[in-house]
């Protein structure tokens, strides 16, 4: 999370971009509200199948790491 606030502070708040962030955003902050009533009697979680699809354009860093090290280990073998 911070690492994606960091790397979007300075758009600007009417840009697509910055709607598709606070869109994203909400969705986490409403799934996670499902958990704040634990005691309740009924107590059941539902998830969409899909509830954060990867913008386009999307580079995720740490996927690339773990490739990189997985890659690095494969040829010392």
């Amino acid at each position: 999370m911070r690492e994606e606030f960091r790397e979007n502070m300075s758009l600007h708040p009417s840009s697509e971009k910055a709607k598709q962030q606070i869109h994203v955003a909400y969705k986490g902050l409403s799934q996670l509200h499902q958990f704040d009533n634990r005691s309740a009697a009924s107590f059941s979680v539902s998830l969409e199948q899909n509830p954060f699809p990867k913008p386009d354009g999307y580079v995720d860093k740490r996927t690339k790491a773990v490739d990189k090290v997985l890659e690095e280990n494969s040829g010392k073998q």
